[in-house]
């Protein structure tokens, strides 16, 4: 079942994937100051619909491979109890708050034609 790991984190680098995050970025982009260290209340709002969208997808992929979340978990533990963690520490740095921070100022960047 290990391999479901693997599965997940192909699902999370395919361009479907990446579409539904680039569209959520965009549509909520808007809100986040380039060059302000400041974190605003409304960044940990989108942050949240983020989390959201991102469980529901992986939950989403977990079901149509028969796989529960306390089961994915479980094979995310035995991973990285057994010294994989590279793959582990992929999957938690999608879901973290400083690397989505990034993410959205990079959009907007974008948007705005002011690529880094």
């Amino acid at each position: 079942m290990a391999d479901i790991v693997v599965r997940v984190m192909e699902y999370l680098l395919d361009e479907k994937f990446g579409e539904a995050v680039e569209e959520f970025a965009n549509k909520h982009c808007d809100i986040f100051e380039i060059d302000e260290e400041e974190q605003k209340l409304e960044y940990t709002n989108v942050y949240n619909k983020f989390l959201k969208l991102f469980e529901a997808k992986v939950e989403e992929m977990l079901k149509e491979n028969g796989v529960t979340p306390q089961q994915f978990y479980i094979e995310c533990k035995k991973l990285s109890d057994a010294g994989d963690q590279e793959i582990v520490e992929f999957l938690l740095a999608l879901s973290d708050y400083e690397v989505f921070l990034n993410m959205m100022k990079e959009i907007k960047l974008r948007k705005l034609g002011r690529e880094k």
